[in-house]
């Protein structure tokens, strides 16, 4: 379905492969979180995968993978992820505890604290794929590069857009 590039329309859902079209700014709200729910639920089989092989959670294979290219600071971790510092300890705890990555402290400044993938850990990021062989894979492998770049973009801005939200908020919670 060719969309006319005057007109301002937005999906608002699908069923099969049949998209409707809205240009009303309720519906464009509803479209964009019911997109953002299915796109979630894609996510869910891949969860439930990786639990199985691995008893991990997605973000604990993203901080494995992560780690098998090179040692991050527990500030690194946080930010690329987006995580407070008090969840990527909690997130390093338990991938210490397995025996996963072991922390050391900075050359020069013992007051970084590094997390450094263990053999166990390379192990684990070798067995266990995260995208190959999934649908998910699949369909990025079989779109052209301009739509995934334009897709990729998209996510990213709402990706922007939420995690700003989630600033204003804790800031209004934290004000008297």
């Amino acid at each position: 379905m060719a969309l006319d590039a005057g007109v301002w329309r937005l999906i608002v859902g699908r069923r099969k492969n049949e998209l409707r079209v809205a240009s009303d700014p309720v519906d464009s709200r509803v479209s964009l979180i019911r997109a953002y729910l299915d796109a979630v639920s894609l996510s869910e089989s891949l969860q439930t995968r990786l639990w199985h092989e691995a008893e991990l959670t997605l973000v604990q294979i993203r901080v494995l993978r992560r780690l098998a290219k090179q040692a991050q600071t527990m500030g690194q971790i946080g930010a690329e992820l987006a995580l407070p510092p008090a969840s990527v300890t909690q997130l390093i705890d338990r991938l210490d505890e397995r025996g996963l990555i072991h922390r050391s402290r900075g050359d020069a400044d013992r007051r970084q604290v590094f997390a450094n993938l263990t053999d166990k850990g390379r192990r684990l990021v070798r067995k266990t794929p995260l995208i190959d062989g999934t649908a998910i894979g699949r369909a990025v492998e079989q779109m052209v590069v301009g739509d995934r770049e334009r897709i990729a973009a998209a996510i990213n801005e709402f990706i922007v857009a939420v995690r700003s939200a989630e600033d204003e908020l804790q800031q209004h919670e934290t004000q008297p």
